[in-house]
């Protein structure tokens, strides 16, 4: 079984580590003059970075335009853009679930009545 540790003996311990992680930890103006010493070199890769991920970007986005366009054989009619064309026909991946059951009866406006019955258009007692 194992033995509890009194909190007296948990509070010593734990000073004991604090004070260990203080005297192990480097003076502040050794850690702000290593910040400042990456500050003053990273922006130039960060940009050199930046500027390879935005060009990687836009070749990936140019080379699946130019494969959806060629897959996609739009009627054209002349004097129309050719992006009206692929936009006309673009289908929306989720489109299937707009179709539900008993969507037919929301397509037209119900007649609750078609036409009054004639016996009923005779005022009773008349």
């Amino acid at each position: 079984m194992k033995r509890e540790l009194p909190d007296s003996d948990i509070a010593r311990l734990l000073e004991e580590r604090r004070l260990s992680d203080e005297a192990s930890a480097p003076a502040f103006q050794v850690l702000l003059t290593r910040a400042r010493a990456r500050s003053l070199s990273a922006p130039a890769a960060r940009r050199s970075g930046r500027r390879l991920l935005a060009a990687a970007a836009m070749t990936i986005a140019l080379f699946v335009a130019v494969v959806l366009l060629r897959r996609s054989p739009a009627v054209r009619e002349p004097g129309l853009p050719a992006a009206v064309a692929t936009l006309a026909e673009w289908k929306s991946p989720t489109d299937s679930l707009l179709h539900t059951p008993g969507a037919e009866l929301l397509a037209e406006t119900p007649v609750l009545v078609s036409r009054v019955p004639e016996a009923a258009a005779a005022a009773p007692g008349r």
